[in-house]
């Protein structure tokens, strides 16, 4: 601390901002994360000129991101009731972060995604004049430490309910559709040069270009870059919560793997995934890190033990925690499971009485599409039938057991969220019942 004082008080000599206390407030975080062996190291932030979220820092602790450092100048206050407007828009944005420290040099404050700090430390002196008298009192000693090491030594408390999840995972897939943004201003302002044949990849911007084309190609009047940046980021979020879900684990991974585990290696999922592994730069990758951990944090299990129609409201409390505008734009709303199980009951019956289907929707006869899926209610409700009357009605029933999406599983696959009947070698054109 006293080194820290006296290179402060130097420093502040020649200027008095926020840069000025930079290295020494780096230098002072990494020497005690080195006192506790997690092997700190602070990387800076490229800022461009009009971004509004990029903290100073991100700090790596023993190979992982396990927080953000941002550094206001001295004297500056660093609560949100003292922010000016500009740091109050940063703001709304660095809180959405699990583990921020807000640093002036002498007023130290932990936030742990929430709108008050969850410690502030003040240090005993002034930075401009007490030099290597600055300290701690006897009181904050213990407690600046405390402050530093809880910092330093965060991670994610495993997720056990959807409520814990939405609102773990919605604010930061809020900072990485910024970040996404921020990439994509970036890559535009590049210039098109080539390097013998080679041109400068932009691969954000060319994947955006892909997905308006084959995907999206009506945009309905709005900013096609906050489209795909929002399209982006909440394929990359449900496709890290389809591995945990599917056990395929996140940390330390080179997400190319993670796709091919999934088997998505050729869908919009595994597409997405490989980006980040393929071309984009370390500093980008170290700014989904968090959202990786967190959701490597789900116990789906956990979830669905406490609520088996987990997956049914998943994607609407999502939408409701992340853009309540976008939910309501994209009518997110999702079909009660009862009124979805009642309609699904009456179009078996209607499938078998009256359209010569006689087991229902497992009839080989019948193909079931689905458009608007969401969550998939309708065609879980379907397995879910499909097995019942198998169950019911014994091994007399062609039905194929619904134990995996997809079902009646002898007959249908999933593929990019779309089940889709399997070619029947038996009876290759049959008639079909649409539903």
């Amino acid at each position: 601390m006293s080194d820290f004082g006296a290179e402060c008080r130097k420093r502040l000599r020649v200027s008095d901002t926020e840069a000025s206390i930079s290295l020494p407030v780096a230098k002072l975080v990494e020497t005690f994360g080195e006192r506790w062996k997690l092997s700190p190291r602070l990387h800076p932030e490229y800022r461009l000129p009009e971004a509004r979220v990029r903290p100073d820092y991100a700090v790596e602790t023993s190979g992982r991101i396990t927080g953000f450092l941002e550094l206001k100048a001295p004297g500056h206050d660093i609560t949100p009731d003292g922010f000016t407007k500009r740091d109050r828009e940063q703001w709304e944005l660095m809180r959405r972060l699990p583990n921020v420290l807000y640093c002036n040099g002498h007023t130290w404050c932990l936030y742990r995604g929430g709108p008050r700090p969850l410690r502030i430390i003040r240090l005993d002196g002034d930075l401009y004049r007490s030099g290597s008298r600055l300290c701690t009192s006897e009181v904050d000693g213990t407690a600046f430490r405390d402050l530093l090491r809880e910092f330093l030594g965060w991670q994610p408390q495993r997720i056990i309910t959807v409520g814990q999840l939405v609102t773990s995972i919605a604010p930061l897939c809020q900072y990485l559709r910024e970040e996404v943004l921020e990439q994509l201003a970036l890559e535009r302002r590049a210039p098109d040069l080539t390097h013998g044949r080679r041109a400068v990849p932009k691969p954000f911007s060319a994947l955006a270009h892909h997905w308006s084309k084959v995907l999206f190609p009506s945009t309905d009047g709005q900013d096609p870059d906050h489209l795909f940046a929002d399209r982006y980021t909440q394929t990359i979020a449900f496709a890290l919560l389809l591995a945990r879900i599917e056990n395929v684990p996140l940390a330390n991974r080179d997400f190319g793997d993670v796709a091919h585990e999934l088997k998505a290696e050729n869908t919009v999922m595994g597409r997405a995934l490989q980006l980040l592994t393929e071309t984009v730069d370390a500093e980008f990758a170290r700014r989904i890190d968090t959202l990786v951990q967190v959701i490597d944090a789900v116990d789906w299990e956990a979830i669905r033990a406490r609520n088996p129609d987990a997956h049914v409201h998943l994607y609407e409390d999502f939408l409701q925690e992340y853009d309540r505008d976008l939910r309501k734009r994209s009518g997110t709303y999702y079909t009660p499971p009862r009124l979805a199980r009642e309609m699904v009951r009456f179009t078996d019956a209607v499938l078998r009485t009256r359209l010569g289907c006689l087991e229902g929707f497992a009839d080989k006869q019948v193909t079931i599409v689905d458009p608007a899926m969401g969550t998939g209610t309708f065609l879980s409700e379907i397995i879910d039938r499909v097995a019942e009357e198998r169950s019911r009605r014994g091994d007399g029933f062609r039905g194929g057991s619904g134990g995996t999406i997809g079902g009646p599983a002898d007959r249908f696959r999933a593929s990019d969220g779309r089940l889709r009947r399997r070619p029947d070698e038996d009876h290759p054109n049959p008639p079909r019942a649409r539903h």
